[in-house]
């Protein structure tokens, strides 16, 4: 409403002026709808955003715990086939003495 559609309905100028001020405090502040939507929007952007790092998030540290789990399956294989080894080679050198010995 303005002044003058005040003036109309019957106050006076001081009237009015006082009324268009009181108005304008009120207002004071005031975010305009379009931008209220903007920021609305902007937020729900971001929260899905979030929402999608955060599931990219917890897939890479199951990766990376099964990836830790591979890790240690091979150092586990490994060492068993560096005990293996040993014991082939142990094997082959009483083979040779074995055969040493008959000869």
């Amino acid at each position: 409403m303005t002044k003058n559609d005040l003036l109309k309905m019957g106050l006076n100028e001081d009237q009015s002026k006082k009324i268009s001020d009181a108005y304008k405090n009120a207002l004071n502040g005031y975010v305009p709808k379009t931008r209220l939507d903007e920021v609305i929007n902007e937020r729900n952007a971001l929260r899905i955003y979030i929402g999608e790092q955060d599931k990219k998030l917890v897939k890479l540290e199951q990766e990376m715990t099964a990836n830790q789990e591979l890790q240690q399956q091979i150092c586990y294989l490994q060492k068993d086939n560096s005990v293996m080894k040993d014991k082939l080679e142990q094997a082959k050198n009483s083979l040779k003495l074995a055969i040493e010995m008959t000869l």
